[in-house]
This record gives C-alpha cells, sequence and structure tokens, in this order.
C-alpha cells in the first residue's frame, strides 16, 4: 500500500499499531483515535509526508522523542484525553504546524522552544488536571497565535509575554488559581493592553478581584465572561469595548454597573449579572437598544429603570429572586415588544413590544402594571412567589388570558377616568428618524398663547404635528432622554423655557 494517503483506523480497540507503517511514505492523514494504544511507534517519524495526525482517546503516555525532527510537513497534532506527562522536547521543531491539541492529559509543563512554531494557530493545552501549573514564556512568542487555551489547570501567574500575541482572538484561562502580589488577583494591564484583535476573553472562574483599565483597549472584543470572580466593581473603560455583544459578570460581588454603560455598549446582545449584590440596574440601561436577553435575577434589586420599553429587541428579562426587596413593577415592562422572559417590572414592561415570556417570580409584588395587558406576543407568565393583590389569584389561577384580559380591562378602565394620561402613539415614535417639536402657529406670536390653549391636540394616541417644528440631527445617544416620550408630554414648561424675543 505504498501509494496510502489517508489511514483511518479509529476506534479498533488497538493496542498496538505496525512498525511497517514507516513504509507508508506518501500518507497524509493517519486516524488512530479511540483505540487502547499506550505508545506510537517510532517508526511513524518515516511518514515524513504526514500532515495530520488524530492519536485521541488512547492511553498514550509517551511520543516518540524525535517526532520534530522528521515529521516536518505535520500541520495538525491532536492528542487529546491520553495520558501523556510530558510532550517530546523538540516538539518546536514541527514549524508546518498550526494545530496542537494537547488538553485532557497529565502534562506538568510544556517545551521551552514553542517560539519556533511559527506558522501555529491553535494551541489547547485545557484540563490538565491541575499538573500544569506554568507556562513558558515562549508562549508569548507564538506570533501566529489566534486561539489559546489554557483553561482548568494549576496556573498562578501569566507570563508577562502574553501580551505580545498581537492576532490573538480568543483567549480562554478560565478555571486557573491566578494570584499575584500582594495576594490580591488580578490581570496584568500589559495582559490585554496589547491584543487589539481579541474578539472573545474568558476569565471565569479565576478569585479575580479586579479586571484592568486597559481592557477597553480591546476594541475587537465581543465576547466578555468574568462570572465566578471575586469582583466588586467593573472598570468604567469596559464601555469602550464598542463591539461587545455578550457580557457575562454572574457570580461576583457586584454592588453597581457603571453609570453610562447603556450609552455606549449599543451592541450588547446579552447581559448576565445574576447572583451579585446590586441594588440597582443603571439609569442608561434603556439605550441598550440591541439587548436580548438580561439576567438580573438573584441580587438585591430594589426598583428596575422606568425606561425599559426603548429596549425593542429584548425576549429574556429574568430579575426574579431578587430577596423580596424588588415590590414594584414600572409601567414600560408592558411594553417590551420583544421579550421572552422577564422576572421583574416596571410600568414600561408593558412597553416590550416583542415579550414572548415574562417571569417576575418570588419577588415581593403585589400589583402588577396595568400595562401588562398590552403585551400582545405573550405567550407565558410567571408570577408564583409573590403577595399578589391585583391580579387576584382567582384570575391568576385560570392562566394566562385571563390575566392579559383582566389587565386589559383595568388599563381600560383606567383610561376612561383619565383619558389624557397615556398617549399609546408616542410610544412607536422613538423608532423615527425625526421628532416635530412645538413651533409657532400662523397668527399666533412665538413663544406665546392663551390661557386655555393646549399643546396641539391632546386626543388620546395622537399629536398635531401641525404645531410642531422638526428636530433633527440627535447624534449621542445621551441626548436621547431629552425626548422621552414622558417628557415630550409634559408641560413644556417644566423642561424648556420658552424662547424671548425682542
Amino acid at each position: 500500500m505504498l501509494n496510502l494517503w489517508t489511514l483511518d483506523l479509529h476506534s479498533n480497540q488497538l493496542k498496538t499499531l505496525p512498525n511497517s507503517i514507516g513504509c507508508l511514505s506518501k500518507l497524509k492523514v493517519l486516524n488512530v483515535s479511540g483505540n487502547n494504544l499506550q505508545a506510537l511507534p517510532k517508526t511513524i517519524e518515516d511518514c515524513r509526508s504526514l500532515e495530520e495526525l488524530n492519536a485521541n482517546f488512547n492511553e498514550l503516555t509517551t511520543l516518540p522523542d524525535t517526532i520534530g525532527f522528521e515529521l516536518t510537513n505535520l500541520t495538525k497534532l491532536s492528542v487529546n484525553s491520553n495520558k501523556l506527562i510530558v510532550l517530546p522536547s523538540f516538539l518546536g521543531h514541527l514549524t508546518s504546524l498550526r494545530v496542537l491539541d494537547a488538553r485532557l492529559n497529565h502534562l506538568g509543563s510544556l517545551p521551552e522552544d514553542l517560539e519556533n512554531l511559527v506558522n501555529l494557530q491553535v494551541l489547547n493545552v485545557s484540563q490538565n488536571f491541575q499538573h500544569l501549573k506554568t507556562l513558558p514564556y515562549s508562549v508569548g512568542l507564538l506570533i501566529s497565535l489566534v486561539e489559546l487555551d489554557v483553561s482548568y489547570n494549576g496556573i498562578k501567574v501569566l507570563p508577562d509575554s502574553i501580551g505580545c500575541l498581537r492576532k490573538i482572538q480568543k483567549l480562554s484561562v478560565e478555571g486557573n488559581p491566578l494570584v499575584s502580589p500582594p495576594f490580591e488577583v488580578q490581570i496584568p494591564e500589559s495582559l490585554v493592553a496589547r491584543m487589539l484583535n481579541l474578539w472573545k476573553l474568558d476569565l471565569h472562574s479565576n478569585q479575580l478581584k479586579t479586571l484592568p483599565n486597559s481592557i477597553g483597549c480591546l476594541s475587537k472584543l465581543k465576547v466578555l465572561n468574568v462570572s465566578g470572580n471575586n469582583l466588586q466593581a467593573l472598570p468604567k473603560t469596559i464601555e469602550d469595548c464598542r463591539s461587545l455583544e455578550e457580557l457575562n459578570a454572574n457570580f461576583n460581588d457586584l454592588t453597581t454597573l457603571p453609570d453610562t454603560i447603556g450609552f455606549e455598549l449599543t451592541n450588547l446582545t446579552k447581559l448576565s449579572v445574576n447572583s451579585n449584590k446590586l441594588i440597582v440596574l443603571p439609569s442608561s440601561l434603556g439605550h441598550l437598544t440591541s439587548l436580548r436577553v438580561l439576567d438580573a435575577r438573584l441580587n438585591h434589586l430594589g426598583s428596575l429603570p422606568e425606561d425599559l420599553e426603548n429596549l425593542v429587541n429584548l425576549q429574556v428579562l429574568n430579575v426574579s429572586q431578587n430577596f423580596q426587596q424588588l415590590k414594584t413593577l414600572p409601567y414600560s415592562v408592558g411594553l417590551l415588544i420583544s421579550l421572552v422572559e422577564l422576572d421583574t417590572l416596571p410600568y414600561s414592561v408593558g412597553l416590550l413590544i416583542s415579550l414572548v415570556e415574562l417571569d417576575v417570580s418570588y419577588n415581593g409584588i403585589k400589583v402588577l402594571p396595568d400595562s401588562i395587558g398590552c403585551l400582545r406576543k405573550i405567550q407565558k407568565l410567571s408570577v408564583e412567589g409573590n403577595p399578589l393583590v391585583s391580579p387576584p389569584f382567582e384570575v391568576v389561577e385560570n392562566g394566562l388570558e385571563a390575566v392579559k384580559q383582566y389587565m386589559s380591562e383595568k388599563m381600560t378602565e383606567s383610561n376612561k377616568k383619565t383619558p389624557t394620561k397615556k398617549l399609546w402613539g408616542i410610544g412607536k415614535m422613538v423608532k423615527f428618524k425625526t421628532f416635530h417639536g412645538l413651533s409657532s402657529s400662523p397668527g399666533r406670536s412665538p413663544g406665546r398663547r392663551t390661557g386655555g390653549e393646549r399643546h396641539g391636540d391632546e386626543r388620546e394616541g395622537f399629536i398635531n404635528v401641525s404645531d410642531y417644528r422638526q428636530i433633527d440631527g440627535i447624534a449621542s445617544p445621551r441626548h436621547v432622554s431629552l425626548f422621552n416620550p414622558r417628557r415630550l408630554l409634559s408641560p413644556l414648561s417644566a423642561y424648556f423655557s420658552p424662547p424671548r424675543y425682542r
């Protein structure tokens, strides 16, 4: 079989390979995974055309010492799930190697000359059962490295050279007992400051107490996982990670989130901060218009922001089990049009237009806001564990449709009593790029009005745009709150002084 270029022997309960395998001079792909091999024959070095070697899920304790000298065309070496204690010292001579997978072994160290692997893009030495306690300095000199996974080992200190990995895009160091003097766990500023191409950073379960301010330099970062640490705060510079889409900070000691997080992280789709000590969520949260999942359960929240209705893409809202601190929900909860799952509600919850599932279980809520009746897409409502008075228990036990009907009727009755209180049409105007502000009408002096005159037509659900001037060019989301529907529908004198004319 001298012309054989691929040989697949996986899952055959093989205990040995024949020495004659070295005669396969044209062999490019060899798969011997899922067997009972305790060693590879030394003659495998004669397969000089070999490009891929898969020996995963065997009983290997060593690899041939001189494998690095002979298999110079090898691009992928997979030896995960074995019993390897050490990798060959000459591994650094595999200059064509692109992927090295040695996870789930018993490695106590890595070769010192890894920097010679100039084409290596993926290095995975995770889950080596706490035997791997240090990384060689040469790891940071792998100039082509894109993905590095050293998670779940016994590593206490990361080498400074890690900061030199300019092409790194995915870094996983979770599950290590990282420490540095003075015994306060932290990530060096230099570690992330130069990793400008990093898009995923996983630091969960590392006993971290702080994150470096330089994390704000990661302009391409999309996924950040810092869960399971001892963080008391997130650095304000995290707002500079404007590409961030997923932020997981569960199971920490956070008491607050950066105040302006909503103004900057406009691409954020998932925010998980459950199991912390949060007392309040930032008021700017309503500006996270791309947000789909908000998980803030198991905190100490006493209220929710009032402008949740702006979260038009929110599908999952979980603010359950806030230790009876959360006693009311904003009206806007009922207007969350995208919501799929929810755990506590301000009035604005009823404005979440995509809401499919709402969970407000195990809080101190006595009254659900009338706006719940506006949740047209809601399919699942969980309110157990609350001392509900409205809707009453006999309504709740009849299911979702009964609750929706009750809340809708209650809202209709309330609107009849105060017909100008809620202008439903204005809620959809947040999607428009142009709004109209009050201007002078023909036959009326600018800035003046008669005593009985009203600002336009204040019939419910309508605004007479003929009496409004055009407002364009709101460039920063920081200014959007000036044009919040509630503010626009309040007496203008409360927010804007009338212009003075000579």
